[in-house]
């Protein structure tokens, strides 16, 4: 429960990337969720609102996409270029997907985390499951040791 303490501000401390993701597939089982990518450290502040994107990833997820049947899963990699950070998801194995033309909560939450991060997102459609890519500064990220 790390990524909640650091939420409420109790134990204020580094948190790994893979532990976040990790701890946002719990519900719905690690498995399902395939890490490609070597860990880093994430500094508080940059933590606080990777975790709010990622848990809004998860959730549309297991609504509507990859997480929502019993057999879909979310392939997430991460590679460190050039002072930044991208994280790639994928979906699959999951119902078939349109795009949405309506901006609700989440994605008006993803787009000010992502700000928040100063980072860039871009998502697609493909008919067998949502992807994305989220690049960010690598400033406030350390690579684990």
């Amino acid at each position: 429960m790390y990524a909640n303490d650091l939420l409420t501000g109790e134990k204020p401390q580094l948190l790994t990337l893979r532990g976040l993701l990790l701890q946002a597939f719990e519900p719905y089982g690690a498995d399902r969720m395939v890490p490609d990518g070597l860990d880093v450290f994430i500094e508080p502040d940059t933590a606080r609102n990777l975790i709010l994107l990622i848990n809004e990833l998860v959730t549309n997820a297991a609504k509507h996409g990859a997480l929502s049947n019993g057999t879909g899963r979310v392939l997430v990699g991460w590679r460190q270029r050039e002072g930044s950070i991208t994280l790639y998801w994928r979906e699959v194995g999951g119902p078939n997907v349109t795009a949405v033309n309506k901006r609700g909560f989440g994605s008006q939450l993803i787009s000010v985390c992502t700000k928040a991060l100063s980072g860039a997102m871009k998502s697609e459609f493909p008919m067998d499951g949502f992807a994305c890519s989220l690049t960010f500064p690598l400033s406030s990220l350390k690579r684990a040791a």
